[in-house]
């Protein structure tokens, strides 16, 4: 698969489109197939050595798709799902990524707008306004068997 990676701290210019192995889910995982990526400021301060030192690093957190393949024990998802979330490991900006913690994309957002939901959401562990989308609200659920999930709801 593509995938967006840097060898090298810098400017922008350092990212490189290189070939990665598919990524797999491993259990209560999920794998999409990437419509959407998600920017925030952890990619250019990674890109600029100021996060983690370790080299290369592929890029992203955040990723709107479509679900292709399920971890073990996952039953809240299915092959074909359109679902947005984040990776507790980099890699989002790719052809394909494993998800961690995700959510169906409800009707009235496209990839985009839901690739950037996961930026925010996180941070907000009680239900607040989702921006632009009257009526709708971020919440991060907690359960026993899963640490955190992303949702929006009415």
């Amino acid at each position: 698969m593509k995938a967006v990676e840097f060898s090298r701290f810098g400017d922008p210019e350092v990212l490189e489109l290189v070939d990665l192995p598919d990524p797999r889910p491993g259990p209560g995982q999920i794998r999409i197939a990437v419509r959407a990526a998600g920017i925030n400021a952890s990619d250019w301060t990674k890109r600029q050595g100021l996060l983690d030192q370790e080299l290369p690093q592929t890029m992203g957190h955040e990723a709107a798709g479509i679900v292709d393949e399920l971890g073990d024990g996952v039953t809240d998802a299915a092959v074909g799902d359109r679902v947005f979330g984040f990776s507790a490991v980099s890699g989002a900006q790719a052809e394909l990524t494993v998800l961690s913690c995700y959510a169906p994309i409800p009707p009235s957002l496209g990839f985009a707008e839901a690739a950037a939901e996961p930026v925010d959401g996180p941070r907000h562990p009680r239900s607040r306004p989702a921006d632009g989308h009257p009526g709708l609200h971020h919440r991060e659920h907690r359960t026993a068997d899963r640490p955190a999930r992303l949702g929006i709801s009415r």
